[in-house]
Order: structure tokens, then C-alpha cells, then sequence
């Protein structure tokens, strides 16, 4: 078979995790699909060309942005002007792939005309040799009730619908373990940008690719995802800053989408009140309270409500300073039992 896949690596000048990236493309069972690997470091440093230079036997091409173009900019120049082959594939710096990532996504292409790309679930770890450093992290839960399919199933088709429901709870779908048409990547990727929203962008691209013949979900983990100190979702992820983004986004899609948004409700309900009590709630309290308030006043999600005491404790969770809540957690450790049943619930 003719190569047909580009796969594109923005590269934010961290060399030390590229080779683990490079070497598990090396492995890829389907290695003779791969017409072109594209490095591209943005910020005008070249940290990352040396590493790229030493895989003498990858098709890779390396390209340094002088200036920096940020993640959408970045993303774009990569995801619309860079591929020439049909499919493209997207693998961020500090991730790597199974052996079997690129031929599983490729043959569900192949056989789905229709399908615009292939999303895949994951692992998540701070390490990338020990099995204690790695974690299981199930981000598939969503896109399971969203098609309302057996989660043993080698993959999910969801529909816009699907899609739009699983990503207006979070972000379920992740960058690294994108293969798609080429076409509607950059399609999908331009509506992206048009929305300005750097912070959801990961929310917002998979719906935009549903629009254009929905999303096969793999369900076995195939893509490996580096957690590190230098990212800044590590961060931000718990800050009243990103709750409100998120809040945001949802509330654009519901905007944007209303009837979608409606029967994606409607087919979470159906799936959802099929379950035990316990589970109901456990999938409930997987959603941020800001968010779900939205769904259940906007749309009509059947989630749990937490108490008042619960969103204070929400509420104050984003406020308090890190240093206070690591003296806070440590008091809890010595003190459980003498303290006050309200502090002992933060």
C-alpha cells in the first residue's frame, strides 16, 4: 500500500521525552503507512532537531517556527497546511503509542468510509517504564454512555449527537490519539480556530469532526499520555479560571447546537436511569458541579445535585491556596477525629 499518513508533532522544546515518541512510531505494525513524521518546534529554539536527526529510518521532516505561534496557531499551520497524504495523524511531544495505534485506527478508516477520525482511549502515568508510575485513566466512560454500546466493543461509532453529549460533560477525546481524513482535520481544525477558545480547543474538535461523519472511539488504550510538572493543564486544571472556561464552552455548545443538545440529553437519560443508584450517582459526581447545574437546568441532564455543604466545599476547594490546603490535609491526618465534621468533609 501507497503511504498514506502524515503524522504531525508540535514540539514545545522538550527533548528528553521525544524519544520515546520517535521509538514508538519506529514500532508502529503498520510503519510502511507512514509517508512523512513532521517535528515542528515552535519559539525558535531547535532543541528537539538533533533527537529528530537520529531516527535515520523514520521519513522525518524538521521544522523550526522563529516566532512562537501558541497552541492554536500552532496546531493550525501543522493540522491544515502541513499534510499532504489523506490521513493525518496527531502525536503531542510528551506522548508515545501501543505498537498497534496507528493499524487499528487506519483499518476502522478504511472500513468506514464515512467515519471522519479515529479517537482512541488511554493511559496516563508521570513515568514511562514502571507499571507504578502508569494509570488506567478511563476516559471512555463518557463516550460508552454516549452510544449507548457495549464498552467491550473492539470500538464505538458516535454520531454528533454522541459526540456533542460526551463533550459537553469534559474532555473525553484526546489529542494524541487523533487519526483522521486529512480533509476534515482541516475543516474541523479551522472551526476550531474561529471559536478563539485555546483552553476547550480539545472539547470543541471533536464536534466540529463529528459534524462531517462522526468519530470512532477505540476502547482499548493505544496511546500512552505523559503527565509532567512543565504542563500547564497540570496547573490550571483545578483553578476557578478553568471551571469557568469550561462552564463557557458547554454553554456555547448548547447555544450552538440546542436540539443536538437536547436529544444528547435525552440518550443520557435512557442510558443513565437504566443503572443502579450507586452508579447513577458515581457518573453524577465524575461531572464538576458548575457544569452540571448547566445540564440540568439548560438541557435536561438527569445528574445528581450536590448538597450545599458539598459545592461550599467546591467553592472553597478553588480558592484556597495550595499551601493552605497541604497544612489543612496534614491536620486532617493527625487531628480526623477531633475535628469539626465540617472541615473534616473539605
Amino acid at each position: 500500500m501507497k503511504p498514506d499518513v502524515t503524522i504531525v508533532i508540535p514540539g514545545f522544546g522538550r527533548p528528553d521525552f521525544l524519544p520515546d515518541l520517535l521509538s514508538s512510531i519506529q514500532e508502529q505494525t503498520v510503519l510502511n503507512r507512514v509517508a512523512e513524521v513532521i517535528v515542528s518546534e515552535d519559539g525558535g529554539t531547535r532543541r528537539l532537531e538533533q533527537i529528530a536527526g537520529e531516527f535515520k529510518n523514520l521519513p522525518i521532516r524538521y521544522a523550526s517556527r522563529k516566532s512562537s505561534l501558541g497552541l492554536l496557531g500552532h496546531h493550525k499551520v501543522l493540522l491544515c497546511e502541513e499534510p499532504t497524504t489523506s490521513l493525518t495523524a496527531l502525536l503531542h511531544d510528551d506522548d508515545w503509542w501501543a505498537p498497534d495505534h496507528l493499524e487499528t485506527a487506519c483499518s476502522l478508516l478504511d472500513n468506514n468510509p464515512s467515519c471522519a477520525a479515529v479517537f482512541a482511549n488511554i493511559y496516563d502515568g508521570y513515568g514511562s517504564k514502571s507499571p507504578m508510575e502508569i494509570n488506567f485513566h478511563n476516559w471512555g466512560w463518557r463516550a460508552w454512555v454516549a452510544s449507548g454500546c457495549d464498552f467491550q466493543q473492539k470500538a464505538l461509532h458516535l454520531d454528533l449527537i454522541g459526540v456533542l453529549m460526551a463533550c459537553m460533560l469534559d474532555a473525553t477525546f484526546h489529542f494524541s490519539t487523533m487519526v483522521g481524513r486529512s480533509a476534515a482535520v482541516r475543516e474541523a481544525f479551522l472551526e476550531v480556530v474561529s471559536t478563539k477558545n485555546e483552553f476547550d480547543c480539545d472539547r470543541t474538535f471533536p464536534v466540529f469532526l463529528a459534524k462531517l461523519g462522526g468519530i470512532d472511539f477505540v476502547t482499548k488504550p493505544s496511546a500512552f499520555i505523559r503527565l509532567h510538572p512543565a504542563q500547564e493543564t497540570q496547573r490550571y486544571v483545578r483553578s476557578v479560571d478553568c471551571m469557568a472556561w469550561k462552564t463557557e464552552t458547554t454553554r456555547w455548545m448548547v447555544s450552538r447546537w440546542p436540539h443536538e443538545a437536547r436529544e444528547a440529553a435525552d440518550r443520557f437519560n435512557r442510558e443513565i436511569n437504566s443503572m443502579s443508584p450507586v452508579l447513577r450517582k458515581k457518573l453524577s459526581n465524575l461531572t464538576a458541579e458548575p457544569l452540571k447545574s448547566l445540564l440540568i437546568d439548560n438541557c435536561g441532564f438527569h445528574l445528581y445535585r450536590e448538597t450545599p455543604l458539598k459545592n461550599l466545599r467546591w467553592a472553597l476547594r478553588q480558592v484556597a491556596p495550595p499551601v493552605v490546603l497541604n497544612i489543612y490535609r496534614q491536620l486532617r491526618k493527625r487531628f480526623r477525629n477531633r475535628l469539626p465534621d465540617f472541615i473534616i468533609c473539605l
